[in-house]
């Protein structure tokens, strides 16, 4: 049993619904409980809603609870073996139920991973994730729902090893290989020769510079192969640089919308340019490098050049007010948890505990209001709109004024707290509004501008020559063959560079049947290791499981040179999960271990496997000259 529910905090509503039909079974059953044999779900494909707020209510209030403690309890484990997970973003409150023995951290890192889609789909307007039209929350929905069964299928468990025959396994094998750098959050390039890396980023350059001919807002053009990146050209703004975790989720995007495994292509396809067929088109919003809640709208425009063979565009929105937006929307969203901490204090001010410094509150709510005033100005000479937040925020203004001199004549200040904290969090629900109406509506997929199709027809002429030989080649990037003479007892091993989160790792080796299962067991096993020791903040590990020796070793360069932190220096703590990706927890510990030199310190990750009969002695020798040649071969 399945679930993944989204509700709003304050009106206790059901915003996004995910479930498998044993939950849904589960939710007609407690409808019939309630309402008697003769109900009948309008929609039985569809759960409930109502019937699934009463359900999820006690979660919420399990997970408000936490939240009241300093160190909260992510996930809790019920005595049939349920496992319920929690996260808290935006006013949503996310939980997500599986009693199909998943890991526990899996289970975790699905809520992390719905807010990641949930914003790159909304931006900042994730509170309306349910649309009041029925049609387009069913295809909202759907578009989440196959992104989290493709995520849960790479860093959860799967079950189709169980069920498949041999032949099925051996397809699914290519799936292992595509899902390597999904499960460590890292991107996989393709290793080619210089001649054709070079002639490939040629056709980036060409292909963005056409793109910007039709408009030039255009900022990225990509070439992937099965997944793994070919060759990238970005405009030379540093606002079109990609954070790690955004490029990734393009590339699972685009894998999602034009799935293609190369295991099913006839390569003589290859040889013709074909006419344009297979695209996908939607709007997202990616964060602003170093700004987490400051989102840039886009157009991602993903065509299928050859079966396997993707070229991304991506155009970032001609106006500029949604930055405004953001940055209004964040300075009161720190005012919001200021004052609501304040109100809370207030509580016990009452009973002689705690004393309010409205001079600080005041002080710190006239620089919000310095900002805000800035932006709302800005933003209404493009949208009509505006007048009536502005008019809130005014009115909200001269309230608040009055009750401030009421309350300070009385030596009431902290009995206007709460209504201050509710018209605030109305004017942040505006503008989230009005954020959703300009950008998330209207957006359905579209035909392709026609000159894109020259674009495509470009690209396609370009790789003529060399489609089959990249296509064959991904699947072959580079394997463990080459290392096994230096390195005896080696299964498999991955090098990960995090300040790019770029990740060099061999192609596991064919087979069927036995061989498929044991590939798979094994990523997933490895990647779970690998979790582990990054929530724990270590630098290095090793763990035996049944005949098998896992390593982990992580380390810094400054350039060439390898630098270790000051001995002086604490074990960096990892902060508790939120809604980055792994990627920014190394970020984190760079700056923990190095402070000012940060910028200049590069991170990068070793996890080796090798049989169990290795000792630890010589595994951590093989781990260091592992790195020499690696580094030296792909990061140099």
């Amino acid at each position: 049993m399945k679930c993944l529910a989204a509700l709003d905090s304050i009106r206790t509503d059901i915003i996004y619904l995910d479930c498998d039909e044993e939950f849904n079974q589960v939710l007609q059953d407690q409808a019939k409980l309630m309402y008697g044999d003769e109900y009948i779900a309008e929609d039985p494909l569809f759960p409930d809603l109502d019937i699934a707020t009463k359900y999820f209510l006690p979660f919420v209030t399990i997970q408000n609870k936490q939240e009241q403690l300093s160190n909260p309890l992510r996930s809790v484990t019920c005595q049939d073996g349920l496992i319920a997970a929690f996260h808290r973003f935006d006013n949503i409150d996310v939980v997500v139920l599986n009693g199909d023995g998943a890991p526990k951290q899996s289970v975790v890192s699905q809520c992390l991973m719905f807010e990641k889609i949930a914003k790159l789909h909304l931006g900042p307007a994730t509170l309306f994730l349910k649309p009041d039209d029925l049609g387009l929350r069913k295809v909202l929905w759907g578009k989440i729902s196959d992104y989290l069964s493709f995520w849960d299928d790479t860093v959860g468990v799967s079950k189709k090893f169980s069920s498949c025959s041999d032949e099925e396994q051996f397809n699914e094998l290519y799936e292992e290989h595509f899902k390597q750098h999904f499960l460590f959050e890292a991107v996989e390039e393709l290793h080619i020769n210089s001649d054709l890396k070079k002639q490939s980023a040629n056709l980036m350059v060409e292909a963005l510079r056409s793109a910007q001919k039709i408009d030039k807002s255009y900022c990225k053009a990509m070439l992937v192969v099965n997944g793994k990146v070919l060759s990238s050209f970005n405009s030379v703004r540093r606002d079109h640089q990609l954070d790690p975790s955004d490029r990734l989720l393009i590339l699972f995007i685009a894998h999602c919308a034009l799935p293609r495994s190369p295991l099913d292509i006839d390569y003589k396809e290859c040889d013709t340019p074909a006419e344009l067929r297979d695209y996908h088109q939607q709007a997202i919003f990616i964060r602003k490098m170093d700004q987490n809640d400051h989102y840039l709208p886009c157009t991602l425009t993903a065509v299928s050049i050859r079966p396997g063979i993707v070229l991304i565009l991506l155009a970032e929105s001609k106006t500029s007010i949604a930055p405004n937006i953001c940055r209004a929307i964040e300075s009161l969203s720190k005012l919001y948890e200021e004052i609501e901490a304040l109100a809370t204090a207030a509580e016990k001010s009452e009973q002689g505990n705690v004393r309010i410094d409205t001079k600080s509150l005041a002080a710190n709510f006239l620089k919000v209001k310095g900002v805000v005033d800035f932006y709302l100005n800005r933003m209404q000479k493009d949208v009509d709109s505006l007048q009536h937040i502005a008019h809130q925020w005014t009115n909200s203004l001269r309230d608040w004024h009055a009750a401030a001199v009421t309350a300070g004549k009385l030596g009431e200040e902290n009995r206007y707290l709460y209504e201050f904290d509710r018209r605030i969090s109305t004017l942040i629900t505006a503008l989230r509004r009005l954020f959703y109406a300009i950008y998330c509506t209207g957006h359905e997929d579209s035909e392709l501008h026609e000159d894109i199709a020259h674009i495509y027809r470009a690209v396609s002429v370009g790789l003529r020559d060399s489609a089959s030989f990249l296509l064959v080649k991904s699947q072959r990037n580079f394997t463990l063959g080459n290392y096994l003479s230096d390195f005896p007892g080696i299964i498999h091993f991955a090098v990960i560079e995090r300040t790019h989160n770029k990740i060099v790792v061999p192609c596991l080796g064919g087979g069927e049947g036995r061989s498929a299962r044991y590939c798979h067991e094994l990523i997933q096993c490895l990647g779970r290791f690998h979790r582990s020791m990054v929530r724990g903040g270590f630098l290095g590990g090793y763990m035996r499981k049944r005949d098998m020796v896992f390593s982990y070793k992580l380390w810094f360069q400054n350039g060439k040179k390898v630098v270790s932190p000051e001995s002086t220096i604490t074990q960096y703590t990892p902060p508790a999960p939120s809604s980055n990706m792994l990627c920014m927890l190394y970020h984190g510990m760079v700056q923990h271990y190095f402070g000012p030199l940060a910028p200049l310190v590069d991170c990068y990750e070793l996890l080796t496997v090798h049989i169990g009969d290795v000792p630890l002695e010589f595994v951590n020798e093989a781990a260091n000259r592992l790195i020499s040649v690696v580094c030296t071969e792909f990061f140099t």
